[in-house]
């Protein structure tokens, strides 16, 4: 965890944690040559917590240590759907890395504890987990050119309070710890004592459950690596290419991890990729496509999963006429509309419903490309009764910030075509088409305005 001349800031709550965490990196300081930093951040959640901050400032002062401190409302900085358990962990590592800039420390170390990795485990058992949450917390981590380091992830909590009543060391303690309010502490008092009424060593059971998870997964992330850079092809830095030939011999733990390290390259918010978006991924038809929260599109196509970041466009009101025969570019979708009138019936059955034929003669008067409405209804091939077309995107899983994107084709009766999603029941191909015409979207590389 630490190497000679490193330069570590010490995340200080006052707490016997993080207390006993600065005392044991100052008694080994001299034998690495180690640099000591202290950082502390004040949630401003509590009364008390001013105090506490003023604590952890005298105790730096005490052994002539550099302090850094901010005080951040975390409860006015939280995101929406975020707990207020998950908006303080974002917070504090984000003021942690800037205390790492500010000393131009390289390594955080961290006070979690044996019993902290116990609770973790549990807490992401209850929640749904898999390798990666069984592990409990790592003992090491990167994040953006820092390592978060936690020195006693091996110690109860016990052994630590032990180490510092020996040297009659002061902590301040956090009545927040004991409030049911949070789920971390539920665990703490009440389900950990329950699973100790079965097995009084459950807590040494979890973390060695957590020690063989992570050897696993460690080994699995390690292969998966491997036999990614040997599959994937990168054509642009937007663009990651995986055949499938090879890919779908591999056994299913390393398929998973081959998408989810995939997933991971592409910059942004990747705390909306769990099991279940990987297993959709998978499970992808030829053709077929899906676009993932924070606009990674995902599509099955000639033998191959196409990885593409998709550029944000506006949301511009359009109406575009149609040529007939002929082909029409939409501009605020890069989108080529290809039409071609044949004589006779022609049935196409494209599963991507990017090509599609229709009866020519039940088409009414001039066409168009338009973006979606308010209130635009369409019968539905196969269907006898209209439907709203925000059901129909609902209904073929096309994610809401994609619905305004897709152009709509429509006669002077209405929608008979939305493109790549479904074709209009009004003008189907049935035994008495005489005239068939037949419509082909191809979309060009995604534009940026």
């Amino acid at each position: 965890m630490l190497s000679p001349g490193d330069r570590v800031v010490i995340a200080v709550s006052g707490g016997p944690d993080s207390i006993c965490l600065l005392h044991l990196l100052l008694e080994i300081s001299a034998e690495y040559n180690l640099s000591l930093f202290v950082a502390h951040l004040n949630h401003m959640l509590r009364e008390e917590a001013i105090q506490e901050e003023e604590f952890v400032r005298e105790v730096a002062s005490k052994f002539s240590l550099p302090f850094y401190s901010e005080r951040r409302d975390v409860k006015s900085l939280l995101k929406k759907g975020e707990t207020l358990e998950e908006g303080a962990r974002r917070v504090r590592y984000d003021f942690l890395k800037k205390a790492c800039k500010f000393f131009t420390a390289s390594k955080v170390a961290l006070g979690h504890n044996a019993d902290d990795l116990v609770e973790t485990v549990l807490l992401n058992l209850i929640r749904g987990t898999g390798l990666k949450g069984l592990r409990g917390i790592p003992p090491l981590r990167e994040d953006g050119g820092i390592t978060f380091i936690r020195p006693l992830i091996n110690i109860w909590r016990w052994e630590i309070e032990g180490y510092l009543k020996e040297r009659g060391i002061p902590f301040v303690i956090d009545r927040s710890n004991l409030s049911l309010q949070f789920t971390r502490n539920k665990i703490r008092h009440r389900v950990i004592p329950l699973l100790e009424e079965i097995n009084p060593k459950v807590k040494e059971a979890i973390h060695r459950l957590a020690q063989i998870a992570g050897e696993i997964y460690d080994y699995v992330q390690r292969e998966a690596g491997r036999e990614k850079e040997k599959l994937e092809k990168k054509e642009e830095p937007s663009v990651v290419k995986l055949k499938l030939k090879d890919f779908l011999l591999l056994h299913p733990a390393l398929q998973k991890e081959i998408i989810r390290l995939l997933l991971l390259e592409f910059p942004g918010d990747v705390s909306g990729f769990g099991s279940e978006e990987i297993e959709c991924i998978l499970s992808l038809q030829e053709g077929k496509a899906m676009t993932l929260p924070n606009r990674i599109q995902v599509k099955k196509e000639n033998d191959e999963l196409i990885f593409r970041k998709l550029r944000w466009i506006r949301k511009i009101p359009f109406e575009i006429p149609l040529q007939v025969p002929g082909e029409t570019f939409i501009p605020p979708m890069g989108l080529f509309v290809s039409a071609e009138i044949v004589e006779g019936r022609i049935l196409i059955k494209d599963p991507s419903c990017l090509k599609v034929s229709l009866d020519m003669d039940k088409v009414r008067g001039k066409l168009v490309a338009r973006n979606w409405r308010e209130g635009d209804r369409m019968i539905p091939l196969g269907m006898k009764s209209a439907k709203k077309l925000q059901d129909i995107f609902v209904d073929c899983k096309v994610p809401r910030e994609e619905r305004h994107r897709i152009p709509l084709i429509c006669d002077e009766e209405g929608i008979i075509w939305v493109v790549g999603v479904r074709l209009s029941e009004r003008v189907k191909i049935t035994e008495q088409t005489r005239r068939t015409l037949i419509f082909k979207a191809e979309r060009k590389e995604e534009v940026e305005e």
